[in-house]
């Protein structure tokens, strides 16, 4: 009997890659993808056509998502950058790494800090719900390594 859990944040399409720890590059993706299972072996990847694809848990370390958003930020895919994955939602910035954050900030365009996210976790979400229309700066801090965006606030 297989375990299976389905990720209801996953209910939009995305794009899903998977890595593993020795190679940059990913060794399998899959586009359109609206529901992942995790089931004994690994991960069964389902798509907005209804096509399945087992990945087996050997082949992969960790998984990113990209997703094409348009909303009340803008419209972008989700970006990486120095291992940090960002996303954006109507009124949120979200990321993920493989390292826990250390810490997560947003800055104005006079370089205020108006808002930060918690470190400690490999996710992370800042609310930018009571900022204004404008341009920000989301600076993220992880493993090390630091990442830095620019956002439209529409």
């Amino acid at each position: 009997m297989a375990l299976v859990a389905v990720l209801p944040a996953l209910t939009w399409a995305t794009d899903v890659y998977f890595y593993n720890a020795s190679n940059s590059e990913p060794v399998k993706s899959a586009t359109g993808v609206q529901r992942i299972e995790l089931t004994t072996t690994g991960v069964n990847i389902v798509t907005t056509d209804g096509k399945s694809t087992a990945v087996s848990a050997a082949d992969f370390d960790y998984v990113t998502f990209r997703k094409k958003v348009s909303d009340g930020i803008g419209s972008l895919k989700a970006s990486s950058d120095e291992g940090i994955v960002f996303s954006l939602g109507s009124d949120e910035v979200r990321l993920a790494s493989a390292e826990p954050f250390a810490s997560v900030e947003v800055f104005d365009e006079s370089g205020r800090k108006v808002a930060q996210g918690r470190g400690g976790k490999t996710c992370a979400e800042v609310s930018l719900s009571a900022l204004g229309n404008g341009l920000y700066v989301v600076k993220a801090v992880a493993g090390g390594k630091t990442a830095v965006k620019k956002i439209v606030k529409k």
